[in-house]
């Protein structure tokens, strides 16, 4: 785990790793990283993952918010990405409502290792979700 990690921790790969709080709690992850080969080649693009993994505070709305903060302040912002890209499971409805939310739109469903995905993405200039998201900190 530590040999997968501690690379992307410590910046020495084009993934980027961060930590969702809120409230000063962490409840999850985040991940930047380069487009998957299989998408294309697309210029300004980015893809993200994403986990809330704290139990507690899952079916509470946050997922939506938390993605539209992260994705216009660090992918958007401080980053510099003109699209974010997203791939849940085709069955991960919580994932893919909390996307779609988000402004994300589906691109196509792609199949992996026999399983179905869909590919969402959001353009840089889509309108924000809305300016309640100063109580999650990424």
């Amino acid at each position: 785990m530590a040999a997968k990690y501690l690379p992307r921790i410590r910046g020495e790969e084009a993934i980027y790793m961060y930590a969702i709080l809120l409230d000063a709690v962490p409840i999850g992850i985040a991940q930047i990283s380069p487009v998957d080969e299989q998408h294309g080649v697309i210029p300004g693009a980015c893809s993200l993952d994403l986990l809330i993994g704290d139990t507690d505070f899952i079916n509470l709305g946050l997922g939506a918010r938390v993605i539209d903060a992260f994705v216009r302040a660090e992918i958007f912002g401080h980053r510099g990405f003109s699209i974010c890209l997203a791939d849940p499971h085709e069955d991960n409805r919580r994932s893919v409502r909390a996307f779609e939310k988000a402004g994300f739109e589906r691109r196509r469903r792609f199949q992996q290792e026999g399983q179905t995905f869909l590919l969402l993405a959001l353009n840089c200039a889509k309108p924000s979700l809305s300016s309640k998201n100063n109580d999650i900190l990424i």
